[in-house]
């Protein structure tokens, strides 16, 4: 049990960096940071839920890909509306 509950706190650590990455990358103006961040994020979101997270019915899994997809596609939006609130305000 214990390694199952660092596997989880890594990976949510991993989120959190993620999302570190993306700030700073706003803030520094650095676009490779950004999309580090992004992809990180995006990569933490699918582990969490379509890997680490068992079901035990077909329900739970096709359940896990659309929560997955749903959380991808909001990180996706909020990165591109404030990347275009970042270059209408420069």
């Amino acid at each position: 049990k214990l390694l199952v509950w660092s596997e989880y706190i890594s990976i949510i650590f991993c989120f959190l960096f993620a999302i570190g990455s993306i700030c700073l990358g706003f803030f520094v103006k650095h676009k490779e940071l950004r999309i580090y961040g992004l992809v990180l994020s995006l990569i933490s979101v699918v582990k969490l839920i379509m890997i680490d997270i068992t079901y035990d019915n077909t329900l739970g899994h096709a359940l896990s890909f659309f929560i997955s997809g749903v959380l991808c596609f909001v990180i996706s939006a909020i990165y591109t509306r404030v990347e275009k609130k970042m270059k209408d305000s420069e």
